[in-house]
C-alpha cells in the first residue's frame, strides 16, 4: 500500500512537472496526499529553512501520513517536493490561499482539499500530526496498520 501511495504521489509530482493539463497540483494530490502548503517570502526565509529542517528530521511520520512538502516563494521558484512548479500554476495556488498580510503560513490541506490547519509560524510537528491522526480518513487509514518509524 504504501509503494502504491509513493507511486501515486511520484506520478502526481511528475505530472506537474511534465506540464500534465489534468488541473493544478493540488488537484492531482486530492484524495492520495495530504499537503503542507508554504507560502513564504523567499525559499531562503529562516523559518521556511527551520520547516524544512523538521519535517527531514520526521521524514518518516510525515510519510505515513502521506503529506507532502509544496513550497511557494513569492519570488523564486515553487516545488512540490523536490519538483519545480511552473510558476503559473504556483501564483494561482498562492492567490488561492494566501490570506490576511502574514507574508509566511503554513497551511496543512487534507486529501479532500480542505484547510485544516494555518498558521503564520513554523508549526509544531507534533501538534499537527496528532491533528492528521485524529482526522477521519487517518483513523480509517491507521486501523491494523502498526507504525514503521522509529521511537
Amino acid at each position: 500500500m504504501a509503494r502504491l501511495l509513493a507511486a501515486g504521489i511520484t506520478l502526481a509530482v511528475a505530472g506537474t512537472v511534465a506540464g500534465d493539463t489534468g488541473g493544478d497540483a493540488l488537484e492531482r494530490l486530492r484524495w492520495s496526499a495530504r499537503v503542507l502548503l508554504v507560502l513564504t517570502p523567499r525559499l531562503d526565509d529562516p523559518r521556511a529553512i527551520a520547516l524544512r529542517e523538521a519535517l527531514a528530521r520526521r521524514a518518516c511520520q510525515a510519510r505515513e501520513r502521506d503529506l507532502v512538502l509544496m513550497q511557494i516563494p513569492a519570488a523564486g521558484p515553487a516545488s512540490l517536493e523536490s519538483e519545480p512548479l511552473p510558476s503559473q500554476e504556483a501564483t494561482q495556488i498562492r492567490d488561492r490561499f494566501r490570506h490576511g498580510d502574514s507574508p509566511f503560513q503554513v497551511l496543512l490541506l487534507g486529501k479532500d482539499g480542505g484547510v485544516k490547519q494555518r498558521e503564520n509560524h513554523v508549526p509544531d510537528l507534533d501538534a499537527m500530526f496528532a491533528l492528521i491522526d485524529a482526522m477521519p480518513m487517518r483513523r480509517s487509514e491507521m486501523r491494523g496498520r502498526a507504525s514503521a518509524c522509529p521511537g
